[in-house]
């Protein structure tokens, strides 16, 4: 069993790590309506957590849920692999965030 650690909790968001494997997997739930100010802070906020990782992140997406694929390429995430069978046969692809070379 994999358990989701929590990072960070707020009152706009929360943020959860999350082992597979050698993979490690982020999950962010937003708790308040989307603003500008939101979005830099939680890039800030991931972008801190890069500094800290010699590894890429990770995160699960859903085809088709818009919102989500929005917030994956706001926060730098990039396609990363389809996965080819689920359990609850939801189409999924898993995105990742590298550490940007300085």
């Amino acid at each position: 069993m994999n358990t989701a650690v929590l990072l960070i909790e707020n009152d706009e968001f929360e943020a959860h790590l999350q082992q597979f494997g050698e993979r490690t997997f982020v999950h962010c739930a937003v708790l308040v309506p989307w603003t500008k100010s939101l979005r830099f802070t939680i890039k800030e906020h991931l972008n801190q957590i890069m500094a800290w990782r010699k590894d890429p992140l990770f995160a699960l997406h859903n085809v088709g849920d818009k919102k989500h694929s929005t917030f994956l390429r706001i926060m730098e995430f990039t396609f990363d692999h389809h996965i080819a069978d689920t359990p609850d046969n939801v189409p999924r692809v898993v995105y990742k965030r590298i550490k940007k070379k300085r």
